[in-house]
């Protein structure tokens, strides 16, 4: 799980900078999946199953998907890889499922 949820905390980081590089629109979007991100990482505390929730987190790479397009220069290069990040969770706790 630790392996796992280290993917979603380099998104957490990548978001950030793509925060910090974006406009004022991109900040208010990143800022709201940084939420939705933060919210899965720390659902342990909340949820009855804990861990991040695979069907969640393709919702999110959905949203930076659109995002990613909207965004450009660094922002979009950044919200790329927390997409990216996202995706390497859910190719680890797909394997972590299938084992």
């Amino acid at each position: 799980m630790v392996a796992e949820t280290a993917h979603l905390e380099r998104a957490r980081e990548h978001l950030r900078h793509a925060s910090d590089a974006g406009g004022r629109s991109i900040q208010n979007q990143v800022d709201s999946i940084q939420a939705g991100l933060a919210e899965e990482l720390e659902g342990h505390r909340t949820q009855d199953e804990p861990g991040p929730k695979i069907d969640r987190v393709a919702e999110l790479i959905e949203k930076l998907d659109g995002l990613e397009t909207e965004a450009s220069g660094e922002a979009s290069d950044r919200i790329r890889r927390a997409k990216s990040a996202c995706v390497d969770f859910q190719k680890e706790r797909g394997r972590d499922q299938a084992g």
